[in-house]
């Protein structure tokens, strides 16, 4: 898990979280995953789509506002995993978020954030799901290719995308959506 590091979240109380990429070994079964990412009590997991997310700043932004979502009693889904679904979607909306950010069944790779009271509980629960999921674990990192589809899927305009004076495609999809999913917490 060389690269793989878990960050403290701006939460009260210590929080933090991992995100990586899992490359698995068979096409993924969601029914694998779902029993792979059940954790221990004080340990939150969620899949997503590495095909829509621009980058780790995107997943693990997601993932502190659906904690502060919940913990401030905002959120907008009764789950966590659909709450950080929602956010990195930037919508209220479950009906978009879901088929966008949802891991496909059959997928090689998902991405995976991991959310606990240490930097221990977090890689350790990763070390289990990919064990289960007979996957290598790999640093999550800005994707031009998923942040094109990323664009695209959440119709980031290209007036949006050059006023955040981003050097690349990728960094300007992930500054966007950290605006937009900054603004849809606020207008909760």
């Amino acid at each position: 898990m060389e690269g793989v590091k878990p960050i403290k979240l701006r939460i009260d109380g210590p929080v933090y979280a991992v995100a990586a990429l899992l490359e698995l070994a068979e096409p993924l079964s969601l029914r694998a995953l779902l029993r792979a990412v059940e954790g221990p009590s004080g340990v939150k997991t969620v899949a997503l789509n590495p095909e829509v997310l621009a980058g780790p700043a995107h997943v693990l932004t997601a993932a502190e506002y659906a904690l502060k979502a919940f913990k401030r009693g905002r959120n907008a889904a009764r789950s966590f995993h659909v709450e950080v679904m929602l956010f990195a979607a930037a919508t209220r909306e479950i009906s978009r978020a879901l088929p966008l950010m949802g891991p496909p069944e059959g997928a090689k790779r998902v991405a995976i954030v991991c959310i606990a009271d240490s930097q221990r509980a977090c890689l350790e629960h990763l070390e289990k799901v990919a064990r289960e999921l007979r996957a290598a674990v790999v640093p999550l990192r800005r994707n031009p290719e998923a942040a094109a589809k990323a664009a695209e899927a959440l119709g980031l305009e290209k007036r949006e995308l050059e006023a955040t004076y981003a050097g690349d495609l990728a960094e300007a999809v992930e500054k966007a959506l950290l605006s937009r999913m900054a603004l849809e917490y606020l207008s909760r």
